[in-house]
């Protein structure tokens, strides 16, 4: 005998809104993290490849900085939109190594090679 789920619980992390989504991935939710990942990585991308002008490095840096949301997910108020908080989280890393001329990646070609 199939039990229905309720309607006010949804099947799924894709269908809920972003700030139900930030509560559940605050609270250990993986799914929901995936979901919140899925939802906006062409945003956080673009953002990360803007700065660095470099796919790879991009793609290090949104690693990095999917990292650093799932980490701080629970400082987020909703004072703004998930996408605005994520794009402020994910760019900081990338701009700052900019500024100070550091090399994002190792795998960059435009980073010297350290010698010994």
């Amino acid at each position: 005998m199939k039990t229905a789920i309720p309607a006010a619980v949804p099947a799924s992390p894709e269908a809920l809104s972003d700030g139900e989504l930030a509560q559940r991935v605050a609270g250990g939710d993986v799914r929901a993290f995936e979901a919140l990942m899925r939802r906006h990585n062409r945003a956080l991308f673009r953002t990360s490849r803007a700065i660095l002008r470099d796919d790879a490095d991009a793609e290090e840096a949104l690693q990095d900085g999917y990292l650093r949301a799932f980490r701080a997910i629970g400082t987020f108020r909703g004072e703004s939109r998930l996408s605005t908080w994520l794009v402020k989280t994910d760019r900081t890393t990338p701009r700052s190594a900019r500024k100070r001329g550091a090399c994002w990646s190792r795998r960059s070609t435009r980073c010297p090679r350290r010698t010994a």
